[in-house]
Formats: structure tokens, C-alpha cells, sequence
């Protein structure tokens, strides 16, 4: 998946689960501290901002709080505990909006209940935490200037990538407990890699300033990694699902087909799971099973009629000759590098060798070229290359640029540069990969006030879809070129996940090669999960990565429906969708490609791939 996520995600290992509810805050009444559990106080210090950290007992003890000061803390934590916890269930960005919002608020109740020593400390101890790429406002003594901050970006990205592998391992089932450690050390790590790149006085004014060392324990608080304890209610769906399973597979018998492989997916991988006691595992496993009756059913459908559904190519992709596609996938030293493939998987050829990650191809329109991002020493570059990898050219060599996008012409490319750590004031730009001319895409202040990112250019270049918060959360925009007439293309029943009361998102639009459909991503962020939150839940967590969905709507926001369960959808030249998610049998992404007779795998990653950087057809 390649999706935003939070930069940075070091310190979520470290968190502790909190079962306190914000129907709960709301009913507490404002007494005393121990009214609000420490699990509670924790996850504000994790999820929130560093100033709640005077709220931890171990902070506390550091800081030599008095109980009278501890009393007008509570007091105003009583105060401001739902508006935290509401915010604890909004996006990244939104979570993001409440830190910036709540800091000079913070601040000034600290500085009137505490000392100077003790205000002086617990600034100390923020930076302990955040270190050197935590919150700007906690590092303007430093005066790091923007050449460092540039530097910075090759690291920080070298560690987030490192930080990724992390959570892979425990989406996969790793111990959290035994991954901790190596994040705390990836996090030592990068903080010696950022010193480097200090000023002689500003090393001795960074070590003045974050004061004497503490345990990791005051950081980030105790962990906790409690086992899987399915509800009765998860029980019940998991049973449901199992008789659905069954109907579906006598219908396939009725219709003379092999139900061989449903029934040994069914003994290998759902009843070890049902044994183990691992009902939402199991959950996820039977929604696979289904997945593959219900898209078979569908083959013997009518087809829609044109005006319902993306047109669908007279024939199937195994009755002509395979085309080309360049991918992106992990080598075997874990970097991502270009891989020129057919679509069946034949004739692979690698065209990169970079030290850095080559990632999210985009083939020009003429067919000649390929621009791709590169990371690099400033962050990631783009680049520009012939099909065969040959003749590479850098166009831009540093910021965190993303989702190169062609203009019919061949000749231009609009992009979005990410802000390091948020997608919050993120703007699209459109380059001139032969003058490499840049400038903004929007220039009309009332649009480029709010964040725009992840850009497609319609296949005639008049329009662009893109992804922007201008109307809260994140979802699919479309307007002209220049970003006028913009209006929402994607309509959603609600704002809200009906189970999961979190907020739906909208990701990652691509094109139809005619122009008539857009497909995206759409689902509740990956930064609610276990892996980010700190608070322990596969419940939880299955239910999020079963919201994850690949739709397509027509360009005139009509007629939408849902391609299947993933993310990261493209386009075949003839008109069918693909869609990629984790394949927990084999490892690594499965793609999925939608033909006149139902989906088929495309097999363009191998197994057991760890990392997938997406693809581009040959047009």
C-alpha cells in the first residue's frame, strides 16, 4: 500500500492500550486525578502532543509536582478531556490541527501552575522525546536552518522506511514487546545521523537544551501487549460468514464447478484459526473466501449498461499478446527498484540499481519515457529515464516529491511535494521535464489555503483529480487543470464508518484511459490502527483493513460502485481496473486485475515480496 502515513511513527510502539471512552470522559465528574485512569493520560501524551506529557506519573515524579499543582492540572485536564478524546478518533491531519490549536494554550497553564524549573524540565523532556524532528515551535532556539532541514529529509525518510518493516512484522504477528527495542533504536540512531549534520555550537546548545537523560519509561510510558480476546458478537459474524461460505460453495457445486480450492483454504487457513481462538484473523480470512465466490458470481452477469459501469474490453487479457508494464518492488536488499515485466509475469528486466528506493513509475503518453521518484541525500528526487532505465535524468533533486502524473503532451508532469511528517499544506506543482521549469499548479489563494496532493491529470489533460481537505477530511476533487470549477467527485452516505465511528477517507484517484471513470481509495486511515495508536486491538484493526476499498465513480460523480477490497488502483490501456492488497498466504501484494470474466490475478510482484512501490502499463 502506498497511501500517506504519518513520517515519523516512532514513539507509537510505546504506547499503552486505553479502554476509556469518551462517553466515559464525558460523564466523569471534574474531581480529582484519579478519576481519569493513567492508560487515559497516556494515550493524550502519545496521540496528541508533548504537553500532555506533565499528565504522566512518571513526568510527575520527575518534574517534583506538588499535589496543589497536580489539582489545578487535573482540573484543567477535566476541562479540555472530551475535546482531546474527540480528537484522538479524527485524521492524522485533524489530530495534527488540535496539537497546533491546544500548544499556546497548553503553555500558558503551565507556565502559571508550575515553576520555572519545573516548566524548564518538562520542555526538556518534550525533546528528549520529539527529538530533532519533533514540532517546529520546540526547536526555534536551534535556528536549523533550511539547507539542514533539507539534509535532514534522506535520513528521516531512511528511518521511515526502516519504521515501515517494523510495522509489517507486527501486521504480520510479530510480538510488539520484542519489535520496541529496535524502534527505540532506530530512533537513537536517526538522532546521531541529524547531530552530524549540526553546527559545532549548535550540538553544544542542542545537548544544553535537552538537559539531563532519562529513562525511556518517562518517555514513552509502560507497553503492554495483551492477547487477542475476541467478543461474542465477532464470534457471531465469524459463524455468519462460515454459513455464507458454505451456500456460495454448494452453488458452485449445483453449477458443476471445483470447489477444491475454497475447501483447502477453508482447512488451512480459517480452521487454524477458528482453533487458536483468533476469531477476527479468522474473520479477515473468511471475507478472502468470500471475495473470491462473490467476484465468480458475478462472471455470469449481464454486463451494466454503459452508463452503470466502466465499458469492458471485448476481450480477455489471456486471448492477446502480453503487454508491457514497469513495477516497482523490493530487491533482495529491500530497496525498491524498477522491474520492466510482462503483464503474465514473463520476461522480467531490471532497470534501476539505486542506492535509494526508485519508486511510483509513470509512463508518458508517447511511450518513451518514464519519470519515478529516486530518493536521495535532500529526500526524493524525481527522475526521468527511456523505458529501459537508460539515459536517466534528475529534474528535481530535492523535497519529499510524490505521484508524478503525465499531461497528454509528454512533455510536462504535475506532482505533489509532501511537507516532512504531514500532508497538511501539501501543494500541486506542474514541471516542464524539458526546460524544467516549475511553478504551482493552483495560484488562486482560495485554493491553495487548503492541502492538495496526489494529483491525476484526465487522459486530455483539461482536468486533474486530486485528493484535498478543504472540506474536512481527505476526498477526491476534480476541476479544471488550472483548479477552477473544483467540486467533489466521489459522494459518500456518511462521513463516519458506521462500526468503527472513524473517519472515511478518499485516496489515490486514477484515470480511465477514456476519461469516464475514476477510480480511488476510500476507508478509514491506517494511522487508527493498533500499529500507530498504541492501543492493542485486532478487532479493531481487522474491521479498519476491511474498509480499504478500491471504487470507481463516473467523472460526472455518478453511477458509483465498489471494484473490490485494496488500494493503489490503475488502469489497463483497454479500459479494466487493477486493485492491490496484502496477500497473506504467498506474502507480499496481490494485484488484481477486473476482466469481462471476473478478476484474475496479475502476476507482475513475486511472493513473498516485503515491499511494493506500485506500477505503469506500457500506453
Amino acid at each position: 500500500m502506498t497511501r500517506f502515513v504519518p513520517s515519523i511513527v516512532l514513539t507509537c510502539l510505546f504506547a499503552l492500550p486505553c479502554t476509556w471512552t469518551l462517553a466515559e470522559a464525558q460523564e466523569k465528574p471534574a474531581a480529582a486525578g484519579q478519576d481519569i485512569p493513567e492508560e487515559v493520560r497516556e494515550k493524550l501524551a502519545h496521540n496528541i502532543g508533548c504537553s500532555f506529557m506533565v499528565f504522566r506519573d512518571k513526568v510527575q515524579e520527575q518534574l517534583k509536582v506538588t499535589r496543589e499543582q497536580k489539582e489545578k492540572l487535573y482540573q484543567y485536564l477535566q476541562t479540555r478531556l472530551p475535546q482531546a478524546m474527540q480528537a484522538l478518533e479524527k485524521s492524522s491531519g485533524e489530530r495534527e490541527k488540535y496539537n497546533q490549536r491546544t500548544h499556546e494554550e497548553m503553555a500558558a497553564v503551565l507556565q502559571e501552575t508550575l515553576d520555572k524549573g519545573q516548566y524548564t524540565r518538562l520542555h526538556q523532556l518534550e525533546l528528549q522525546r520529539d527529538g530533532l524532528f519533533g514540532p517546529a515551535w520546540n526547536l526555534k532556539e536551534l535556528q536549523i536552518t533550511d539547507e539542514q532541514r533539507k539534509q535532514f529529509m534522506a535520513p528521516i525518510m531512511e528511518t521511515d522506511q526502516k519504521m515501515q518493516g517494523l510495522m509489517g512484522e507486527i501486521h504480520n504477528g510479530a510480538n510488539p514487546d520484542e519489535i520496541r527495542p529496535k524502534a527505540l533504536q532506530l530512533r537513537l540512531d536517526l538522532e546521531g545521523k541529524l547531530e552530524v549534520l549540526l553546527t559545532d555550537a549548535q550540538k553544544k546548545q542542542w545537548n544544553q537544551m535537552l538537559g539531563e537523560p532519562v529513562d525511556a519509561s518517562v518517555l514513552y510510558g509502560g507497553v503492554s501487549s495483551p492477547r487477542d480476546n475476541p467478543t461474542e458478537a465477532a464470534q457471531q459474524r465469524v459463524a455468519a460468514k462460515i454459513e455464507r461460505v458454505q451456500e456460495g460453495a454448494h452453488k458452485w457445486e449445483a453449477d458443476g464447478r471445483d470447489t477444491s480450492a475454497i475447501a483447502k483454504r477453508m482447512e488451512e487457513k480459517v480452521k487454524p484459526l477458528l482453533e487458536a481462538g483468533k476469531f477476527s484473523e479468522a474473520e479477515a480470512e473468511l471475507d478472502r473466501v468470500l471475495e473470491v465466490l462473490n467476484d465468480d458470481a458475478k462472471r455470469t452477469e449481464a454486463p451494466t449498461h454503459p452508463a452503470q459501469a466502466p465499458r469492458a474490453i471485448s476481450s480477455a487479457p489471456d486471448s492477446r499478446p502480453s503487454r508491457e508494464i514497469i513495477v516497482s518492488y523490493a530487491d533482495e536488499t529491500k530497496k525498491l527498484q524498477l522491474y520492466r515485466v510482462n503483464e503474465d509475469g514473463s520476461v522480467r528486466r531490471r532497470i534501476t540499481d539505486g542506492t535509494h528506493d526508485c519508486s511510483m513509475p509513470a509512463w508518458s503518453p508517447d511511450g518513451k519515457q518514464i519519470v519515478y521518484l529516486r530518493g536521495s541525500e535532500n529526500g526524493g528526487a524525481l527522475w526521468l529515464s527511456d523505458p529501459d532505465g537508460k539515459n536517466p535524468k534528475m529534474l528535481l533533486a530535492s523535497g519529499l516529491n510524490m505521484e508524478p502524473s503525465w499531461l497528454p503532451d509528454s512533455r510536462h508532469i504535475v506532482w505533489f511535494a509532501l511537507r516532512p511528517g504531514t500532508a497538511i499544506g501539501s501543494q500541486l506543482n506542474i514541471l516542464n521535464t524539458e526546460t524544467l521549469e516549475i511553478r504551482p499548479l493552483f495560484r488562486d489563494p482560495e485554493q491553495v489555503k487548503f492541502s492538495n496532493l496526489m494529483p491525476a491529470v484526465s487522459p486530455d489533460g483539461t482536468k486533474v483529480a486530486f485528493v484535498s481537505n478543504r472540506s474536512g477530511n481527505f476526498r477526491i476533487w476534480l476541476s479544471n487543470l488550472d483548479g477552477s470549477d473544483a467540486r467533489q467527485v466521489s459522494p459518500l452516505s456518511a462521513d463516519l464508518d458506521e462500526r468503527l465511528q472513524l473517519p472515511i477517507e478518499q485516496k489515490v484517484p486514477s484515470w480511465s484511459p477514456d476519461g469516464r471513470w475514476i477510480a480511488h481509495w476510500e476507508g478509514v486511515e491506517m494511522d487508527h490502527m493498533s500499529k500507530f495508536t498504541g492501543k492493542p486491538d485486532r478487532e479493531r484493526d481487522a474491521l479498519i483493513e476491511r474498509s480499504w476499498n478500491v471504487w470507481i465513480v463516473g467523472s460526472d460523480g455518478k453511477n458509483k460502485r465498489k471494484a473490490g477490497h485494496g488500494d493503489d488502483p490503475n488502469w489497463s490501456p483497454d479500459g479494466f481496473v487493477t486493485r492491490a492488497f496484502p496477500d497473506p498466504t504467498n506474502g507480499g501484494p496481490n494485484v488484481m486485475i477486473e476482466t469481462k470474466d471476473g478478476w484474475k490475478e496479475l502476476p507482475i510482484v513475486p511472493p513473498k515480496t516485503p515491499r511494493y512501490g506500485r506500477f505503469t502499463w506500457k500506453p
